[in-house]
């Protein structure tokens, strides 16, 4: 990075902080609070760095907006109701039952301050979704949405030298989405197409899903027949949608949600398709399901038996050039299990088993990270999993194996000290072999695999306007892995401060530090070298009537031993317009990068139209400007659009003295109708 750039970005810096800073004073007195969003969507950008594979799972902000218009009643809900909530754990949910039950019904929300464990932020976090009113329901209410959705981006990233890569359809994006409501049953569709799909296949789309889900019909608490998700245990056997991960939430380590849900999302691998029922009686809960689905993977043939058989999953649901058409849905995945759930107020116990069989034989890669790995045209899973909660204390875990017995065991502890101190715990232990297919724990890796390791996490407030998260994580890797020739350690650490001057301003400061081993140069003096990550951020947050503000600067280093270290540097100025009493909105960004390489990208999450994800990564030299607007019409047509772009210089791989340059543009446009 020159000196002229830096100068260049320390005074665009300045500029953009004092005029942030000066603000402040006039609009702390506007409003009551940051809105609890800003904390979901750092959440939100944490998990999704571990598991981008489902960032088109819009489960999370579908439940929410659902919560927002149908309200949890505190006075009658249960565990599992509570359990919806964004970022509440399981101390705060037995604590305020058992404050519920002690003291009767809330008459007054404010009485939530009184709740043990519970403090304002927890209270914000939850307030857009809950009332203490009863409200009567009428039986033959409905409710029904549909969205539109298109876009298109120039960032196909086609290399025109290579008839391969050629795109068989065009770079516009498509989706479709109905869903209806009724008190006792519920039905939706979607059909999609991503950028470089041709409108071919079942009507022109990619890719369909349907539901139809009954709620208690007879004994039966739910039954869905087609697209549904499975969430059980402590996703080393199986959990579909999407959950956090390691960042400044640390008491949000354990798994919880509903067992058997609906699945209306536009990610075409992480669900089943079939039928599912689940029986519910005072204490025990039995879900079974059967699925049988396409998967895209890729194929060999044997060349002494003349058999196919595959290696890999595509799990992208990309289906785009000639090569990716021709392997499209080349793969039947069937699948059986059951889950059978004990639950009273303190203590819940399960054991769950499923069975896969595939159609085509699997094999793993002859690489000698995979030689634990075994084959076959089956892959079967077992586990029992708990959750126990007395007083501040809540252990939870899940102990899993594979058809070889091959092991997964994870175990955690949330202790609330106090209001002012929370401690996490999570250790688990997975053997080198063990293998399960629609997995999602709380650990460093993608794939429940091969690792064993420590976490810590603690959170202190000392006063009501300073939170301090932290973390620490150990982490072994008793066999080879990717691009690692060799058994091998590494460590995680964060520390993050927030601090609330003023009711309506935050600032944040973190720092992230990881430790870890790759393959060098394999004819060099360092055929392993150690790969060290450092990621400082500062955030401000000013939330004003009209115009709310942001600001946000991260400087990264990468150093792989061996190799010059390299650095980057970010600054993103997001400011939103918003009327409380006017049918639009804004939200716009402009940021300026120079990172040395694509090993040190920023990541930044991105405001985007309703029920979309968007997470930016960011690299070499230029800058990053977007406009998010929304539009009633009235109360049934709600308007979406977003404008991008990037430009971006970065190095030849070639010839490092010459610069490749960008200008990516994209577009999204949504229409929401609700009757």
């Amino acid at each position: 990075m020159s000196y002229e750039l830096r100068i260049v970005y320390k005074l665009i810096l300045f500029m953009l902080f004092f005029v942030l800073f000066s603000k402040q004073n006039a609009m702390a007195q506007v409003l009551d609070s940051i809105p609890s969003s800003t904390t979901e969507e750092r959440a939100v950008e944490d998990a999704l760095l571990q598991a981008d594979a489902r960032m088109d799972d819009d489960e999370w902000v579908q439940r929410k907006e659902n919560l927002k218009k149908n309200k949890i009643n505190l006075n009658t809900c249960d565990a599992n109701l509570l359990r919806q909530l964004p970022l509440l754990n399981e101390i705060q949910i037995h604590s305020f039952l058992q404050y519920r039950l002690s003291i009767g019904s809330l008459i007054s929300i404010y009485e939530l301050q009184a709740v043990p464990y519970w403090d304002v932020n927890t209270i914000k976090k939850i307030l857009p979704f809950v009332d203490i009113q009863t409200k009567i329901i009428v039986n033959n209410n409905y409710r029904q949405t549909l969205l539109l959705r298109t876009g298109w981006s120039n960032n196909n990233l086609i290399d025109s030298s290579i008839s391969s890569t050629y795109w068989q359809g065009n770079a516009q994006r498509a989706m479709i989405r109905y869903i209806y409501q009724q008190q006792k049953w519920q039905a939706g569709f979607l059909v999609e197409k991503d950028a470089g799909e041709p409108f071919k296949g079942t009507l022109g789309f990619d890719h369909l899903s349907f539901h139809a889900m009954v709620n208690k019909l007879g004994p039966f608490e739910k039954i869905i027949i087609g697209d549904y998700t499975i969430n059980a245990g402590q996703g080393l056997m199986q959990w579909q949608n999407f959950a956090l991960g390691k960042g400044a939430e640390v008491m949000g380590i354990e798994r919880t949600g509903l067992t058997l849900r609906p699945y209306n999302s536009s990610g075409e691998f992480f669900y089943y398709t079939g039928i599912a029922t689940q029986w519910h009686s005072r204490f025990v809960t039995v879900t079974a399901y059967a699925s049988q689905r396409k998967l895209t993977v890729t194929p060999y043939e044997d060349t002494i038996t003349g058999k196919s058989f595959f290696t890999s999953i595509n799990t992208s649901g990309y289906h785009r050039t000639a090569l990716e058409l021709a392997r499209r849905n080349n793969n039947t995945l069937q699948s059986g299990g059951a889950i059978v759930q004990y639950e009273n107020n303190q203590f819940s116990i399960g054991i769950q088993a499923v069975l896969h069989g595939w159609s085509m034989l699997y094999k793993p890669r002859e690489e000698p990270y995979q030689f634990p790995l075994s084959g076959g045209k089956y892959m079967m899973n077992t586990s029992l999993f708990y959750n126990y909660t007395w007083r501040n204390y809540h252990l939870f875990g899940e102990a899993a194996i594979d058809k070889d017995f091959n092991h997964a065991i994870l175990q955690g502890v949330l202790i609330s000290v106090d209001k002012k101190v929370d401690i996490s715990l999570l250790y688990r232990n997975i053997q080198p072999g063990y293998q399960a297919i629609f997995t999602n724990a709380f650990i460093a890796s993608t794939n429940v695999q091969n690792e064993n390791g420590l976490y810590i996490g603690l959170q202190i407030k000392p006063i009501a306007k300073i939170r301090i998260s932290a973390f620490a994580d150990i982490i072994t890797y008793p066999w080879l892995r990717y691009q690692v020739d060799a058994p091998s350690n590494a460590s995680d650490y964060f520390v993050q401060l927030e601090y609330k001057p003023k009711k309506t301003i935050e600032w944040i400061m973190r720092f992230r530090k990881s430790f870890a081993i790759k393959n060098g140069n394999i004819d060099g003096p360092l055929p392993l070298t150690e790969v060290q990550q450092d990621q400082l951020r500062f955030q401000v947050s000013i939330d004003g009537d009209p115009v709310s503000y942001a600001l946000r600067f991260d400087v990264n280093q990468f150093k792989q031993e061996g190799n010059n270290t390299e650095t980057g540097m970010s600054a993103f100025f997001n400011a939103s317009l918003h009327f409380p009493h006017k049918p639009w909105s804004l939200q716009t960004r402009l940021g300026y990068f120079d990172i040395d390489s694509y090993n040190n990208r920023i990541f930044a999450f991105e405001q985007d139209v309703l029920y979309k994800n968007t997470l930016t990564s960011v690299w070499g030299a230029g800058w990053r400007f977007y406009v998010n607007g929304k539009y009633s019409l009235n109360k049934h047509i709600v308007l979406f659009a977003k404008i991008g772009s990037t430009q971006q210089a970065t190095k030849n791989d070639k010839n490092p003295f010459l610069m490749i340059y960008k200008n990516i543009v994209e577009y999204t446009a949504q229409v929401l109708f609700s009757f």
